[in-house]
């Protein structure tokens, strides 16, 4: 099964689709290539939200009853030759005074929950996906 299927039909996955990457009066602006008639077309472009998963999972709590850090938006892009897929694991921030009011300390956790978690939770999904890797 090709993966947005999966996704699509994965329930979890299915309810943190989100048809825009935005938070904190951010947001990512997708190429014009990525839609069809004035929306995502969802047969190139799933954007998943894992701390809106985290969010309403009480499954997921942390030690201290929070629920753990994790990134805004996952951005999965099937490439024109549907043998790859680009990911982008992104966290928006509202600077405006530039790169040095976002602390590493802050951000850092978030990624590893989307690395070292939320795709360990979802292996069924993602675990023999093959993903470009940009360098």
């Amino acid at each position: 099964m090709e993966l947005f299927d999966r996704i699509y039909n994965d329930r979890e996955l299915f309810s943190i689709v989100g048809g825009s990457c935005s938070e904190n009066n951010m947001y990512v602006r997708l190429s014009e290539c990525l839609f069809e008639n004035n929306e995502i077309n969802s047969r190139r472009v799933v954007i998943l939200k894992p701390d809106s998963y985290y969010a309403t999972h009480n499954k997921t709590l942390t030690d201290y009853g929070k629920p753990p850090p994790a990134v805004d938006c996952l951005v999965i892009v099937r490439c024109d030759d549907c043998v790859y897929y680009d990911l982008y694991i992104i966290e928006l921030r509202d600077v405006y005074s530039g790169t040095s009011g976002i602390k590493y300390k802050e951000i850092a956790p978030k990624f590893e929950t989307v690395l070292n978690r939320f795709f360990n939770e979802f292996d069924h999904v993602f675990s023999d996906i093959e993903f470009r890797q940009v360098k």
